[in-house]
């Protein structure tokens, strides 16, 4: 049946115009090749990508840069400001031409995409037909990496803002899900009483895998074990869309005693990472290059923390070479013991505006922090709390608590913090601290547990 299934839903896609099929395949095929085969098409899809961009499109064409020669590290960082400073010359002219005139050539093609804005003001890209495939291919086969193959009935904490508005739903969405094996439960909406409605559908149900935000996975997981919930458990569950912490990661396999997976993609790059069941994060190196820089911009080694740089490998329409996403991260040396040839991530640590910054321009961690309040230092009585970096020594905490929690604590705590932080900054810091009902999410909805404001 669930064979059936993935048939039935790549031949709808072809129907329409998409050939995801077929990078699935393609998927599949170079997973299970020599590395060095990988790592070969991976170089060729690159070079033929920079000598395009070089000839084609008016943003890289003023960069001057010789595109049969035109190495990778001489491109220069991509932006998210740059992408709105240029977004029309970031176009193919036939693309241009279409957008402006809002003609589009066929019923599957291009289409806009915008980022959340969590780390600031929204960003446009858009994608083609060749980077639709792709991300609906890359999403298949992150399910196959995490045990539970396109058409394998699951459940998946995804925000629905058609649920919220009550918006109706079309025939080719609703076939497309009974194809696909979704169960969906709102991540939009978690109130106490919708996340008991939805571990009481889960006990119900026979899907036996997850996909989900992580932090929307961490709350339900945290309000069943505060609760005492007896919980079905699962096989696995997929983490999206935010980082996922240690502790995070051990509570949601814990309650759900289920092994818990890291998918690694955004909107504005689809998908680019996943881990699979032995641990390893694998880079979809046919479609994507990942490079890690330091804060000088030089290549990082491998299992040194840096800033990602994303070149999307089939986006011809609208390319973006070396692409600051604002992520931190690591790459990792070797290969995975899952016989799986793509390359490997390490480690993704969160946003760039996340990560503390020391007066030399190096990162630490945000990782630290949240090990530090959530395990370490925690109370017992901070519901949530966010650190936000304003000078280099000089922070802010807001914590959320207990009603009746004692504030002479909080201020200890926030001098403990301040004894932590300077571990690690290098230089003695100073720690506010500010009780408060409610701490804000940012703009797109997700919350941020530490903010830098501090420019390297």
């Amino acid at each position: 049946m669930r064979k059936l299934r993935e048939f039935g839903y790549f031949q709808l896609q072809a129907l329409i115009g998409s050939r995801a099929g077929r990078r699935l395949a393609e998927l599949r095929r170079m997973a299970a090749a020599p590395p060095e085969a990988v790592a070969a098409v991976s170089r060729k899809k690159l070079q033929e990508l920079l000598k395009w961009a070089t000839a084609r499109i008016p943003y890289y064409r003023a960069l001057g840069l010789a595109g049969d020669c035109a190495r990778l590290e001489d491109f220069p960082v991509l932006t998210k400001a740059k992408v709105r400073e240029n977004f029309l010359e970031l176009m193919t002219p036939e693309l241009r031409a279409q957008y402006q005139s809002r003609r589009r050539p066929a019923a599957y093609g291009w289409t806009e995409v915008r980022t959340g804005g969590s780390t600031g003001q929204p960003t446009t890209v858009i994608h083609d037909a060749r980077l639709r495939d792709c991300g609906r291919a890359a999403r298949a086969f992150s399910q196959e990496l995490c045990g539970f193959p396109f058409g394998t009935p699951y459940f998946k904490l995804w925000g629905s803002l058609q649920d919220i508005m009550q918006a109706g739903d079309s025939y080719v969405g609703r076939l497309t899900r009974l194809l696909a094996g979704e169960r969906q439960l709102n991540a939009f909406r978690m109130d106490e009483q919708r996340m008991q409605e939805y571990l009481d559908f889960m006990g119900r149900d026979k899907a036996r895998h997850m996909m989900a935000y992580a932090d929307c996975a961490e709350a339900l997981a945290r309000f069943a074990k505060r609760c005492g919930l007896k919980v079905k458990p699962l096989e696995s569950v997929m983490c999206c869309a935010g980082t996922l912490t240690p502790a995070a990661r051990k509570l949601i396999g814990e309650v759900f005693q289920a092994r818990v997976h890291n998918k690694y993609g955004s909107r504005e790059c689809a998908e680019m990472a996943c881990e699979c069941s032995e641990g390893g994060m694998h880079i979809y190196a046919p479609f994507v290059h990942l490079e890690v820089v330091d804060e000088r911009g030089k290549p990082a080694q491998p299992g040194q923390l840096g800033r990602i740089l994303v070149t999307l490998l089939e986006n011809y329409s609208f390319p973006m070479i070396r692409y600051e996403i604002g992520d931190l991260g690591a790459l990792a040396a070797g290969r995975c013991s899952c016989g799986c040839s793509f390359p490997l991530l390490e480690r993704v640590e969160g946003r760039t505006v996340e990560a503390l910054r020391t007066r030399a321009g190096d990162y630490v961690s945000p990782l630290y922090v949240i090990h530090l309040l959530g395990v370490v230092r925690n109370p017992g009585y901070v519901k949530r709390f966010q650190l936000e970096q304003r000078q280099v020594n000089q922070f802010r905490l807001k914590l959320e608590t207990e009603p009746g929690a004692p504030s002479e604590a909080a201020t200890a705590l926030g001098s403990a913090l301040g004894s932590d932080l300077g571990a690690v900054i290098g230089e003695p810091c100073q720690v506010e601290v500010e009780l408060t009902e409610r701490i804000p999410e940012s703009p797109s909805g997700k919350f941020l547990p530490v903010i830098s404001r501090v420019n390297s």
